[in-house]
């Protein structure tokens, strides 16, 4: 059984079954290093479950174009295109939730919009030579020639070779 299954599970019905009892308390003294408590509120299961369900940044709303300056609790508010009032707290906003927001905001509700809501200017991550050449191996015509104009050594030799393996291959 994995902990996740076993969060599943009620406090109740943890406490009254022996065998998800005994799981809980090996994952919980594993954790945090003392046996749980089994006592009336059973707060050592919220403490387990809170340490295990903290929002990480790939379970976390992703504002990967937006910074948003407004306070968490504040109801940014939209009309969209049915006319349909869309309202979301600023600290839940996703990225597209602020995309929409931007597009049909009342703006005299809204004056300092540009200074509370920042487009960021985020560029992708570099690949290093290693993951090229990995991808390189494998690729096809069409996959390889965008690394085409890669100046880097590795990537440029990498790709001849592979370009050279296709050619032969279709001969």
């Amino acid at each position: 059984m994995e902990i996740d299954e076993l969060l599943k599970h009620s406090k109740k019905e943890i406490r009254s079954n022996q065998k998800l009892a005994d799981f809980f308390s090996l994952s919980f003294e594993y954790k945090f290093g003392r046996e749980p408590k089994f006592c009336c509120s059973f707060s050592d299961y919220d403490k387990l479950k809170r340490t295990l369900t903290k929002k990480t940044p790939e379970t976390m709303n992703t504002l990967d174009r937006y910074e948003v300056k407004y306070p968490a609790k504040k109801i940014l508010k939209y009309k969209d295109e049915e006319g349909i009032m869309r309202r979301l707290h600023a600290g839940q906003a996703d990225s597209p939730f602020i995309e929409q927001f931007l597009k049909h905001h009342n703006p005299e509700r809204y004056p300092k919009i540009d200074k509370n809501i920042i487009e960021l200017d985020i560029k992708p991550e570099k690949q290093t030579v290693a993951q090229i050449k990995e991808l390189i191996k494998n690729a096809n015509f069409e996959e390889l020639e965008q690394y085409a104009d890669d100046e880097r050594k590795g990537v440029h030799n990498a790709h001849s070779e592979r370009l050279e393996e296709l050619q032969n291959d279709g001969q």
